[in-house]
């Protein structure tokens, strides 16, 4: 009788302590699919003018750091059909104070250096390289129904081109007649219009790409924020380096918090409940938490470093804009993996070229402009605006890089711009399970009950 009742207690803890288990991991937070959402350079969700361009390529940067003084014509007319000046931003970060650019191509050296040859391209010490050549990766999605286009003086270099919810004759609005499309390096530049380059929906495309939108902002709001940035205006480190480097790995993986501000106010004290430990599950989740006030980087360099697996979000807290001005925001590499001249390497040793999506900045919460660009570079790096109210993406001058550009608004780009697109392609592996305290206590007690109930039993 004895042997039966230990029997069943132990059948009842071994049972508890497996429940907890499989509690504990069904609870684990699955990361969303990305499957529709990251073939697109740019997906803009609001009805009415969605997208609207003003000049420039996607699916292509040509000259990195681009100067406005050579016609993108001139660099290789096999890439570029439309005349119309580069993107203008040399006169902002090559040589200048605050500014730590480096320029590698000097094939046009009447031209201070600027110009060139495609597949050449300046270069941020720190920083994963831009790649120059067309990638065809310019596609553009409009969810809605009711969205449409206005476009001038652009070239798409999409291998899906211009995708609507509606009609092409009818999404496409806006038309110059000197705006181009190419599919792949093997075709020829078409005129862009209706029946090229622009085309409608099929298999309920926009369901998919609005849930997958829908699924992550729930997935990015659910998690505990790691770190806090509570300084309204990003500034150079305090060493005197030119250059903002956030280690990423570093808050991921940090198990005690951050208990001293570094020079933009970050900070994260578990013990004050304002955040929590790093968990190490693959993203760095930083909130943006700044009062009243719209968040600035401006005139600055700023790499997010990591030894490749991180992922950071920073997420807005308040209803305000983020804002860039004469500003870079680029994934880099620690100085393990840099070349002699400070570039980044990948795990082969060759030049590394960001072609992911290593940050996102996110708000859902805006009531006027998500974000605002003014003579920027984003390497590696989205913005995100699922909000349900506000005004969108405003880019008023020049902007190049590798990015995904998502708006429930409209997409606005007033200047000339240069983009490849980089988006969430490959989510980060979850770690394996770590119980959580109450379940570590929970395991801790059914092994003590085990072991007594042994020693009983041989007693």
């Amino acid at each position: 009788m004895l042997s039966n009742k230990l029997n069943l207690s132990r059948t009842l803890a071994v049972g508890m302590l497996l429940s907890s288990m499989i509690s504990t991991h069904l609870s684990a937070t699955v990361i969303p699919t990305t499957t529709n959402t990251q073939d697109y350079l740019i997906i803009a969700t609001g009805s009415g003018e969605a997208f609207n361009s003003n000049g420039g390529e996607f699916g292509a940067d040509q000259e990195v750091v681009s100067s406005g003084k050579v016609a993108i014509d001139a660099i290789n007319d096999s890439y570029k059909k439309n005349g119309s000046s580069g993107v203008e931003l040399t006169g902002i970060f090559i040589d200048k104070e605050d500014h730590d650019w480096v320029v590698k191509d000097k094939t046009q050296s009447t031209d201070g250096g600027e110009g060139g040859t495609v597949g050449i391209s300046d270069y941020l010490e720190g920083a994963n390289l831009l790649q120059e050549a067309p990638d065809y990766s310019g596609n553009v999605a409009i969810t809605n129904s009711g969205g449409t286009v206005a476009t001038e003086n652009s070239d798409y270099f999409a291998d899906l081109g211009i995708q609507c919810n509606s009609a092409a004759s009818t999404c496409i609005t806006g038309l110059d007649g000197n705006d181009s499309w190419r599919q792949s390096a093997g075709s020829s530049f078409e005129n862009l219009e209706a029946s090229q380059g622009v085309s409608q929906f099929s298999n309920n495309e926009p369901t998919k790409i609005l849930q997958e939108l829908a699924d992550w902002r729930t997935f990015i709001n659910s998690l505990d924020a790691e770190y806090e940035i509570t300084n309204k205006d990003i500034k150079w480190d305090s060493n005197g380096d030119k250059k903002y480097v956030l280690d990423i790995d570093q808050i991921d993986n940090n198990t005690d918090g951050f208990t001293d501000n570094d020079v933009n106010g970050g900070y994260c004290n578990p013990a004050d409940n304002d955040c929590s430990v790093g968990n190490n599950d693959g993203f760095a989740i930083i909130d943006i938490n700044v009062g009243g006030n719209d968040f600035e980087a401006s005139n600055i360099d700023w790499i997010l470093q990591t030894m490749g697996s991180t992922k950071a979000i920073f997420r807005m807290t308040n209803a305000k804009s983020i804002k860039f001005t004469n500003a870079s925001v680029m994934m880099g590499c620690p100085i393990s993996q840099q070349d002699n001249k400070d570039r980044c390497l990948d795990d082969q040793g060759e030049l590394d070229y960001v072609t992911d999506l290593g940050a996102m900045f996110f708000t859902d919460k805006a009531t006027s402009d998500a974000f605002t660009l003014n003579g920027v570079i984003l390497g590696g790096v989205g913005l995100w605006d699922l909000s349900d109210g506000g005004n969108g993406i405003n880019v008023s001058t020049s902007f190049q890089g590798c990015t995904q550009l998502v708006s429930n608004h409209l997409v606005k780009l007033s200047s000339q711009s240069a983009l490849n697109r980089c988006s969430l392609a490959a989510a980060p592996e979850p770690p394996a399970e770590v119980p959580e305290p109450s379940t570590l206590i929970l395991f801790s007690s059914m092994l003590l009950i085990l072991m007594r109930l042994r020693v009983k039993t041989n007693s």
